[in-house]
């Protein structure tokens, strides 16, 4: 399967290694340091503080469960995740 096959049942159409390629090239393009799980906790943390509940973050973000998702959002702020990261990155 290409990384780009639209018809892979994939998030826009990219798998797993393509969002991954796409994430290393924009890690080196800002200089900022970060990984698959920061983006899809920090995604999950965004569409919180949005407002869209944790069962429709569950669905948009793939987990089969809403264990993850009610983790991050409960624990984890968007302004945390912020904040850790500048830390991190500092």
């Amino acid at each position: 399967m290409s990384q780009y096959d639209c018809d892979g049942g994939s998030i826009w159409g990219i798998d797993r290694q393509g969002i991954q390629s796409m994430l290393r090239r924009l890690s080196i393009a800002t200089g900022m340091k970060f990984s698959c799980h920061s983006f899809r906790r920090g995604f999950a943390c965004n569409l919180h503080r949005k407002g869209l509940s944790t069962l429709d973050i569950m669905y948009l973000g793939g987990w089969e469960d809403l264990s993850m998702v009610q983790r991050y959002t409960r624990s984890i702020t968007f302004d945390d995740c912020l904040s850790h990261y500048h830390q991190a990155n500092g």
